[in-house]
């Protein structure tokens, strides 16, 4: 959550400032990059996830509580 609202003070920052419209469109832009890769970081972090509880099931046929090692 602190998070975002820093994220938003430094939007609000970038478009209430003395900066030249060049400044504040990289800002932006910078800002979209980085919202762009933390969902392909999530996207990837769920399928290695549901890889695992895939093979699980693939490789005893079983619930994952049912597998004794």
């Amino acid at each position: 959550m602190s998070y975002l609202l820093s994220l938003l003070s430094l939007v609000s920052l970038a478009v209430e400032s003395s900066y030249t419209l060049n400044e504040k469109g990289l800002i932006v832009v910078a800002i979209g990059l980085a919202g762009v890769f933390i969902i392909l970081l999530l996207f990837f972090a769920t399928i290695i996830l549901i890889q695992k509880i895939v093979g699980l099931f693939d490789k005893t046929g079983k619930k994952p509580d049912e597998v004794k090692e």
